[in-house]
């Protein structure tokens, strides 16, 4: 067989011929087999790992890494202009993960120290069954922290406010793009519910016959005894206990005793930057009974709330959620409820605000909660009309027009 080439440079090629091949010759030459080939070229192009790119490092310091919280309570630069950080520090996308992950960092420990001024503190729940509390986290044993008002002001509380946040969030930051944004620690953070529960008191809360009255006349669209009213002070003029419930941090690093968002693991340190993220081990890396959302906050009521209060009887929770932190109350309270109509969970929730709830109304089996939720519960959805416009009337159980996905009921 003869290869003759006819390209220009044929100059500096000859034309070959090759004998026809002996018996002796094709043996000695048999092709290598696939898994042979493979198993050659894994040798001949692993690399070392000692010169792969280094995992970007940032330290989790404000100051260090040249931003301030101003008078306002937003995050800006030191230097003037004083401006917000960027979305994006490099091209890189592991760079720009592992730098947003620091300045949350430098926030959060910002929006701790602020809460604790204002008598807001963790405590943090593990043990065998994710109930036994503690001021601070267990080595070695998984836990996660809720926010409570001091425990010793808590118990002298006759309203108690509980948040239950997305699965995705931090606790402490309802968003955090408006957090580093114009929304800063004031308006993106627990940081301003508080102030805003100092500032106001809870004189003008109702009582549960009247915020049900309340959501009856919503249907007639009026506003008189509204459950968000703040009126004249009585006896329950005092500040509401506030508990920060952690649908969130459900992901455990014994590594650094710590609870984190499915966010931040991404975020932790790597071999180098090409390596894969850590690992997650459901022995490991998951926290007793705060396995899901729902398990957490059925976790809570069922265990948690009685070592935080005393006077049960006169209790009036305030629930609010966001998201699929509403769907986990809802689905939660619609079990206890289609179990017994008589739960005490019923009793003692005097008020519902949801944000964007993430339930299916056609999945609820208690016809208690459907009930419940019509009289006792507000919820904010977007909407093509005016902020504050009612789209839909409580207990009317109508069909509204949810521009952002399909037809529901709410």
């Amino acid at each position: 067989m003869s290869f003759t080439s006819t390209s220009p440079i044929s100059r500096f090629w000859h034309t070959v011929t090759t004998p026809p091949a002996t018996k002796q010759h094709q043996q000695k030459h048999q092709p290598r087999s696939h898994s042979s080939t493979t198993k050659l070229l894994n040798k001949m192009f692993v690399r070392s790992g000692n010169n792969l790119p280094a995992d970007p490092r940032y330290p989790d310091s404000l100051e260090e890494l040249g931003y301030m919280i101003d008078a306002k309570g937003q995050v800006v630069s030191i230097a003037p202009p004083h401006s917000f950080s960027p979305s994006y520090i490099s091209d890189s996308e592991r760079a720009n993960e592992v730098h947003r992950e620091a300045l949350h960092a430098g926030v959060r420990r910002a929006v701790k120290k602020d809460l604790a001024k204002l008598g807001v503190r963790p405590i943090y729940c593990g043990g065998p069954d994710g109930t036994r509390l503690s001021d601070e986290p267990v080595k070695g044993s998984p836990s996660l922290p809720i926010f409570t008002t001091d425990l010793s002001e808590m118990q002298n509380k006759r309203d108690i406010i509980v948040v239950i946040g997305e699965h995705n969030q931090d606790p402490i930051v309802w968003a955090w793009r408006s957090a580093m944004r114009e929304g800063g620690l004031q308006e993106a953070t627990a940081v301003g519910l508080v102030r805003k529960l100092m500032t106001l008191g809870f004189g003008g809360l109702p009582s549960r016959d009247e915020a049900e009255a309340a959501g009856v006349a919503k249907a007639g669209v009026t506003t008189s005894n509204r459950i968000d009213s703040v009126g004249a002070a009585d006896e329950s003029s005092a500040t509401p206990g506030l508990i920060l419930l952690n649908p969130g941090q459900r992901l455990y690093s014994p590594q650094l005793n710590e609870a984190m968002t499915q966010v931040s693991w991404l975020a932790r340190p790597k071999p180098n930057a090409l390596a894969q993220a850590h690992k997650i081990d459901n022995d490991h890396n998951k926290i007793p009974g705060h396995y899901t959302p729902y398990e957490h906050v059925g976790t809570f009521f069922d265990g948690i709330l009685d070592q935080l209060i005393v006077h049960e009887s006169s209790l009036r929770l305030w629930i609010v959620g966001i998201s699929d932190g509403a769907e986990a109350f809802i689905n939660y309270m619609d079990a206890q409820l289609h179990r017994d109509h008589t739960a005490r969970i019923g009793s003692m929730v005097s008020g519902m605000a949801f944000m964007e709830p993430a339930h299916d109304p056609t999945m609820l089996k208690s016809q208690t909660t459907k009930t419940f939720l019509h009289s006792t519960g507000k919820c904010w959805i977007k909407s093509s009309k005016p902020m504050g416009t009612w789209v839909n009337a409580p207990g009317a159980m109508k069909k509204i027009n949810h521009p952002s996905q399909e037809d529901r009921y709410r």
